[in-house]
């Protein structure tokens, strides 16, 4: 993943620069936080069995697991989990 979000950021894979520049696009960061999570949770949750369901052979998922499974995606889900009161907490 490459953002190029913004002159001030460039284009490094880093979530927490999404969630920084969402206010120069008229997006209210609680609200990018929540996409961007969202995003992640689906992506974790659920991109194994769409791709099964569409053909993708095990080498397939292989090789697309490390942009799937990756420092960004658990940044983008602990975001999501800090928003919500008692998440993460045992």
């Amino acid at each position: 993943m490459k953002t190029a979000i913004s002159e001030i950021h460039g284009n490094a894979l880093d979530v927490d620069n999404l969630i920084d520049a969402a206010p120069l696009f008229d997006v209210d960061t609680d609200d990018a936080v929540s996409v961007v999570s969202a995003m992640a949770t689906t992506i974790k949750d659920e991109w194994r069995a769409i791709g099964v369901k569409v053909g993708m052979t095990s080498a397939d998922v292989k090789a697309i697991l490390p942009g799937d499974e990756n420092a960004q995606i658990d940044r983008a889900l602990a975001l999501g989990s800090a928003m919500v009161p008692g998440a993460g907490s045992s």
